[in-house]
């Protein structure tokens, strides 16, 4: 009986997403690296999402709660900008399993 492969949605735009999930693939083939929610087969066992910008933190945070909320109990791993104009005391308000 062959077990599901661990499952891992991620919420990038277009070409980064696509470059993301392709390497993450090839250096974990036993994991599936979803794009598109609609493939998964069960619960993710994480959510990444990569952020181009950090504009609004507030937006990010309101963001953040409604992804930990609606996919619960799956962690949410966020993928910061180089260039971040933000201190380490705001990126730790965010609150989420990883930055």
């Amino acid at each position: 009986m062959s077990e599901r492969p661990t499952e891992i949605l991620l919420f990038a735009p277009d070409l980064i997403g696509q470059s993301l999930a392709m390497q993450l693939t090839i250096a974990n083939e036993n994991i599936r690296f979803i794009r598109n929610q609609e493939e998964l087969t069960n619960n993710p066992s994480l959510i990444i999402w990569f952020l181009e910008s950090i504009e609004f933190p507030s937006a990010i945070e309101i963001e953040l709660r409604k992804l930990e909320e609606y996919w619960h109990p799956s962690p949410v791993l966020l993928l910061l900008p180089s260039q971040l104009n933000l201190s380490t005391e705001e990126l730790l308000q965010f609150g989420c399993a990883g930055l």
